[in-house]
């Protein structure tokens, strides 16, 4: 079982950071499907004369591209709060905390060193990133940090989950249709899960709410935290995933409204108990290796009452496992889905065509209701129950 899951990711990540498309052999498949988009988007552009958050851009700078790196990349701030890269005289990005110089020289970003002013300086053409603003059929926007499509894969990416306590580079590839999809449930009034979850409307500075796995965007959260005065987390498991949510909380001017930590999913968690009223997740059932982890973080940092909202394709058995899992922890979970219309509209829009395949593409909506508090017999029960679905 662990080799073929090591294969599958393998597989699958080398085909996404290359841009290749996937076949639909695999349950745990990332091919996606062009028609399913509930959001527009585009690259963010920006008048050049205009400052961008207080750094002044060059009159003269007119590359679009450029300025859309610029936008993203100079938000990023240290624990001083001291930016990370800001705007020179002649129109040039350069870093001013040096403690990424050995990073940077290593990547092939490092362009000019000036030791007097201790200042890196980097081309906006090396950078992997650029800006994407995600727009709603109700007049909000969102902007984003998102990675560019490359040529190259590099060994580190590829086993990630060997260096990030086994939480592989997925998130980091792009953002996926079902945290759009969630998203855009969120926000849309008229949409079921709106209908069904009415406390949605009720949402004050009182309610906590925690994304989980959100990968490098965290659109789920901060599509709330647009219309509701929530507080809100934004996690992962990912290091770069919680680095580029810092930049689009402060792309999107959520400091101190949105914030974001790391969070590893596990049946031993003892991080915030019973502390939010609210769980977003999408596409978190994914990986089957990572079942029990997950529904025991869930159950854990849930109030009693609280609810969690999961945004998934079938994935062949992958979702209905997960659902046993929770069934199996009797009394902890009570669980339904949630029909929405403008996601039947797409299925039935996408059904003639052969590169949509329901059990990859079709997000479903999952309304997860904590009844009690976990015990450490469920906790055990859930890593019994399992292993034996796996055997």
């Amino acid at each position: 079982m662990a080799s073929g899951i090591a294969t599958a990711r393998w597989d699958i990540l080398r085909a996404a950071l290359r841009g290749k498309k996937q076949g639909f052999h695999s349950e745990a498949s990332i091919h996606r499907f062009e028609g399913w988009k509930l959001l527009s988007k585009a690259r963010i552009t920006f008048d050049a004369s205009k400052d961008v958050r207080g750094q002044l851009v060059p009159s003269d700078c007119k590359n679009e591209d450029y300025l859309c790196w610029v936008l993203a990349e100079q938000c990023i701030r240290d624990d001083q709060g001291n930016l990370y890269f800001t705007i020179s005289p002649e129109g040039i990005a350069y870093v001013q905390n040096t403690s990424f110089r050995e990073d940077l020289a290593r990547q092939g970003i490092l362009t000019k060193v000036d030791p007097k002013q201790n200042r890196l300086y980097v081309r906006w053409s090396y950078c992997s990133y650029t800006g994407i603003e995600y727009n709603f059929e109700n007049g909000i926007s969102l902007r984003i940090r998102e990675r560019k499509s490359q040529k190259r894969v590099t060994l580190q990416e590829l086993a990630s989950h060997n260096l990030n306590d086994g939480v592989d580079n997925t998130g980091q590839t792009c953002v996926w249709d079902s945290e759009c999809t969630l998203a855009h449930c969120l926000l849309n009034k008229d949409s079921g899960l709106r209908k069904s979850l009415k406390a949605l409307s009720q949402l004050s500075s009182c309610h906590r709410v925690l994304e989980i796995g959100s990968g490098m965007a965290g659109l789920a959260a901060m599509a709330l935290a647009k219309i509701y005065p929530v507080g809100a987390i934004i996690s992962d498991g990912h290091p770069s995933s919680v680095l580029n949510n810092k930049v689009n909380i402060q792309m999107n001017r959520f400091e101190g409204v949105v914030h974001c930590k790391r969070l590893l999913w596990s049946t031993d968690i003892q991080e915030h108990v019973e502390e939010f009223d609210l769980v977003l997740c999408s596409d978190c059932t994914h990986f089957q290796e990572h079942h029990a982890d997950l529904s025991v973080t869930l159950g854990s940092v849930l109030k009693i009452g609280g609810r969690a909202i999961l945004c998934q394709p079938p994935r062949t058995n992958s979702l209905s496992r997960f659902l046993q899992l929770c069934d199996a922890l009797e009394g902890v979970w009570n669980w339904e889905e949630v029909i929405d219309e403008d996601l039947n509209k797409k299925h039935m829009e996408s059904s003639a065509d052969p590169h949509y395949s329901p059990n990859l593409h079709r997000a479903k909506l999952i309304l997860l209701t904590k009844l009690r508090s976990l015990t450490p017999h469920d906790r055990r029960l859930a890593v019994e129950v399992h292993k034996n679905m796996h055997c």
